[in-house]
């Protein structure tokens, strides 16, 4: 007997049962019957597509309470929304946003190739599927595309959101795109005395691939930003340098698999040649901790180039915890930060460890 014919079975046995009980039924309450109908309808309705059978089902339900005499409140139907209402609500809320990227930056970041951004701007039309007027857009960081509106729509509450609100940005993927390999600093690097290198929060790729690509040196990328990093990885594989560019997680064995994007890529047991840090200590609330651990990691003669514009506003006696996209130096300069194993070289402009 197949499963249909025993179904069928199973429903005649219990359509018979509800016909027996029907003269019970004298005070004019629906039936047992209609009752059985009802669920068996329903039952049918489940076994069709999904896509008809919630508002056909809600619809039956309905009509058995409204003949029960049960009172069924009618929900009033939302108002049909306007471009005009999304449109009002993005000025009101994108009210803060900074300036746009001036033009001249745009059109160097694109278009020069002496900006070592290496064809970024295509990259990302290639990455994403956007246009290129759709990609420039983005860049120029216009009100809801700029990244400190998407941080003021967040609004992070604790440490621990603030570093989600950048794992999970995409104003940065394009805000970032901007930003040219350090090329003086990284000038002065030598291949037998600071390799590897190691590119803490290393945006789209720019100075690893300028690494790779124009000094032949090996690079470590680290970056909590997951849309950045997969670009990045894009563009790795995209020019064939997987063998020079190495990736890696804010998650490892070390850290019990758990996210800690300060103990994942610092390994601290001196083994890196240097760090580079541009533009991402001053987004880390107690940055010094992060710099101990860097200085750390590397050997003796190894070095760290940073550039950290810091939110020269410290915060009031009465908050906690520094939230704000640049956050202040919480009282600690990166003299005090890089301690006495480090020391800043002028000329080169990055700081480098002289003792163990």
């Amino acid at each position: 007997m197949t499963r249909a014919e025993r179904d069928r079975r199973r429903n005649k046995g219990k359509l018979d049962s509800s016909k027996a009980a029907v003269a019970h039924y004298t005070d004019g309450s629906i039936s047992k019957v209609s009752t059985w109908t009802l669920q068996h309808e329903v039952q049918e309705a489940k076994q069709r597509p999904r896509f008809g059978y919630p508002q056909m089902a809600k619809n039956k339900w309905t009509e058995h309470k409204q003949q029960s005499g049960v009172a069924v409140p009618q929900p009033a139907a939302p108002s049909p929304r306007k471009s005009s209402d999304l449109q009002f609500c993005r000025d009101k809320v994108f009210s803060t946003q900074n300036l746009p990227v001036e033009q001249g930056v745009l059109d160097r970041t694109c278009n020069d190739p002496a900006a070592m951004r290496f064809n970024v701007c295509h990259d990302l039309v290639d990455f994403t599927g956007l246009s290129m007027e759709e990609v420039m857009e983005r860049m120029a960081r216009i009100k809801h595309y700029h990244f400190e509106e998407e941080h003021f729509f967040w609004d992070p509450q604790s440490k621990t959101e603030l570093a989600w609100y950048y794992s999970t940005s995409q104003s940065y993927l394009f805000a970032n795109a901007v930003h040219a390999a350090r090329t003086h600093a990284l000038s002065f690097l030598k291949k037998d005395v600071h390799e590897p290198v190691l590119d803490y929060s290393g945006g789209v790729g720019n100075s690893v691939l300028y690494l790779a690509i124009e000094k032949g040196t090996k690079c470590q990328y680290f970056g909590i930003g997951m849309m950045e990093k997969t670009f990045a990885q894009f563009r790795v594989a995209k020019r064939g340098l997987q063998d020079m560019i190495t990736f890696l997680d804010p998650w490892t064995a070390a850290t019990n698999w758990t996210f800690d994007p300060k103990e994942a890529p610092l390994p601290r047991d001196g083994s890196l040649g240097s760090i580079l840090a541009t533009d991402v200590l001053e987004h880390i609330p107690d940055y010094h901790k992060v710099v101990e651990a860097m200085v750390d990691s590397l050997k003796v003669g190894g070095v760290i180039i940073e550039v950290s514009p810091f939110n020269p506003n410290p915060l009031s006696k009465n908050d906690e915890n520094d939230l704000r996209i640049h956050v202040s130096d919480g009282g600690v300069s990166m003299k005090q930060a890089m301690g006495e194993r480090m020391v800043f070289r002028e000329q080169q402009k990055y700081w480098e460890k002289i003792k163990a």
